[in-house]
């Protein structure tokens, strides 16, 4: 009888047991919530633009969504009208502008995570352009995307630059290389691997001239009320990513221009 009461006991524990690990494996699992990065950027490819299904892809989107992850965020890609960027920081509908933005001259206006990449404002040009550099653009009608380091280098007069006839300011890259096709500017200049990377997809022939305009640093701008603990947690992300080797592979992956 005391073998059959133990026997009962027993049977009863293992089915109390498998009943607990069934409600406990039934139960929904808790998602947490990841804190999120707003990330201001517009379409510039290589470095962050959409993939035919919507998704941003891109140099710096892989570097901000591995950066997120090593932080404990949640990447979340807002695009914007580049021009409105200082205005979308202040009124913290973004946090940060991350799209391949020049530091040159701009270091007190924001607060940065970077240098991570280095890059060369360049010219392009029709393959049968006479412009042969830079100086050949004295007199010359040049586009450029709006609020940035080449629409500054030339609005300004700088003995060393070029006195250029006009300066047509456009939304987007994808406006000004097309007035380039149509012959409606003689030149184009923005960041070297965006203008490799665009030409190869317009109709026509182009070449980069080989001088170029200004040589930058890429960083991560925040407003100056942004939150400096986490500037300074993204500066230190980046630079491990950097050391690590991390930037450099994701670069290879886009087959750019890899100017140090």
């Amino acid at each position: 009888m005391r073998k059959w009461s133990a026997l009962c006991v027993i049977v009863f524990a293992l089915i109390l047991l498998y009943g607990c690990r069934n409600s406990v494996k039934n139960q929904p699992q808790k998602t947490v919530d990841l804190p999120e990065l707003r990330i201001g950027c517009d379409e510039y490819e290589p470095y962050n633009y959409s993939d035919e299904y919507g998704k941003r892809i891109g140099i710096d989107a892989e570097i901000a969504t591995e950066a997120c992850r090593r932080m404990g965020m949640k990447p979340v890609f807002v695009s914007i009208k580049w021009d409105e960027k200082d205005e979308l920081l202040e009124e913290k509908q973004i946090d940060c502008a991350w799209n391949c933005f020049s530091m040159n001259d701009r270091k007190d206006a924001y607060q940065w995570a970077g240098p991570y990449l280095k890059s060369r404002e360049m010219v392009v040009v029709a393959k049968d352009s006479s412009i042969k550099s830079i100086k050949d653009l004295d007199g010359k009608i040049v586009g450029v995307q709006t609020s940035t380091q080449p629409e500054k280098i030339f609005l300004e007069e700088d003995e060393e630059v070029p006195d250029v006839k006009f300066v047509y300011s456009f939304p987007d890259m994808e406006d000004a290389l097309m007035v380039l096709q149509q012959g409606y500017v003689d030149a184009v200049a923005a960041h070297e691997n965006t203008l490799l990377r665009r030409i190869k997809n317009i109709k026509g022939e182009y070449r980069l001239l080989e001088e170029s305009l200004l040589e930058t640093d890429i960083g991560v701008a925040f407003s100056k009320k942004a939150d400096a603990d986490l500037v300074q947690k993204l500066d230190w992300v980046l630079r491990d990513m950097k050391e690590d080797g991390t930037i450099a592979s994701i670069e290879e992956k886009y087959d750019v221009e890899n100017w140090r």
